[in-house]
């Protein structure tokens, strides 16, 4: 598997912020619609293992419209890899997208939780440090 692909697809899943000329933000997506896949029964546990990650990362956690950031952001892009064909890898990265950034979740937490190792390529892929320029971020995931 190509982790850069993945990264690709999960990418153009998460909304893209716009910002208008009035300083409004609108988010503008454009989603196509797959069959989903059918997982096997240990891609489906560990997919639901990941969600219980997540959601336990987030706990607690509200987005700019003080709505829960689990339920307001991360299930939103978990639904739409789903909705785009994701398989198990993509989905499980879909649900741990935000976790190394924005908790106090490292690595070798989601490591020693049993992260399967190439949805984990992908979240280190798509975690942006913030000591580091935006720019240099992009690059990366390109």
């Amino acid at each position: 598997m190509d982790p850069r692909g993945s990264i690709t697809s999960i990418l153009l899943i998460i909304s893209e912020e716009v910002v208008t000329p009035t300083d409004k933000k609108y988010h503008t997506e454009e989603i196509i619609i797959h069959t989903p896949i059918a997982l096997s029964r240990d891609e489906t546990a560990l997919v639901e293992h990941a969600r219980r990650i997540a959601e336990a990362a987030h706990a607690g956690q509200m987005d700019k419209a003080h709505l829960p950031y689990f339920e307001s952001h991360v299930a939103d892009v978990h639904r739409r890899v789903v909705a785009y064909g994701g398989d198990a890898t993509e989905q499980i990265a879909a649900l741990l997208h935000d976790v190394l950034e924005d908790t106090g979740v490292s690595e070798s937490d989601l490591r020693k939780k049993g992260v399967p190792e190439d949805a984990l390529v992908i979240v280190k892929l798509l975690t942006r440090d913030p000591g580091k320029p935006k720019t240099e971020y992009y690059e990366r995931i390109r």
